[in-house]
């Protein structure tokens, strides 16, 4: 049983606990609903077993783990940009009285909403400024939102060809570091590129066919 069956079966344990809680008055019955209910949702992450019958899934999963130190990068990103644009947009707004800027923190919402480029509509300046600064927020989403993206593709790109390779070899293909995870340091499929260190230009792996290195020396 794994983490996933775990938290499957866990809200039946938690109905049984609340429920011997209400019969002995202990507790609030409407806030252990509530809570019940919320808990009840993680059976829904019963699907990522799915994964195990799934390459599809297994590469994303591979690609996401690989790319996370980009995908933090992006996250913190967004993150200043919402502040800094919430701010501004407050500010720009707060000289029209039927604005719907009444705070910073309210305008968190608009903020993440445009630097995503999704754009509901129910938040939106009206003053010269405030369009201004929603334009410039645009953008900048746009550019932050696409920086990590050849990384990620890359990643994809690279594990998809490593499946395509084992599937095509048997399943007898040796794990290479991907280029891009952050335990290797920006090192290609190829390892190291050292003498007699991953695949050789010939495709056979190790000995003196690495790169050439080893047999050169020799011959020299």
């Amino acid at each position: 049983m794994n983490l996933i069956d775990l938290a499957a079966i866990a809200p039946y344990f938690i109905a049984l606990g609340t429920e011997l809680a209400r019969q002995r008055g202990i507790g609030q019955p409407a806030m252990s609903l509530a809570v019940l209910r919320v808990i009840r949702l993680v059976r829904v992450f019963r699907v990522f077993k799915l994964s195990r019958h799934s390459t599809g899934l297994q590469i994303l999963g591979q690609t996401l783990k690989a790319s996370m130190r980009e995908l933090g990068l992006l996250i913190f990103f967004l993150l200043i940009g919402v502040v800094l644009f919430s701010s501004a947009v407050y500010f720009a707004e707060a000289e029209d009285a039927a604005t719907a800027f009444t705070s910073i923190p309210q305008a968190f919402w608009w903020a993440v909403v445009t630097m995503t480029t999704v754009g509901y509509g129910d938040m939106a300046p009206v003053t010269v400024g405030g369009k201004l600064v929603g334009s410039l927020c645009a953008i900048a989403g746009v550019l932050t939102i696409s920086l990590p993206v050849p990384v990620i593709v890359s990643n994809f790109s690279y594990f998809y060809r490593r499946e395509l390779r084992g599937e095509e070899a048997g399943g007898a293909v040796p794990a290479s570091p991907c280029p891009h995870h952050p335990e290797n340091n920006g090192e290609g499929p190829e390892g190291k590129g050292g003498a007699g260190e991953g695949w050789g230009v010939d495709g056979e792996a190790g000995g003196e066919k690495g790169w050439g290195g080893g047999r050169l020396v020799t011959e020299v």
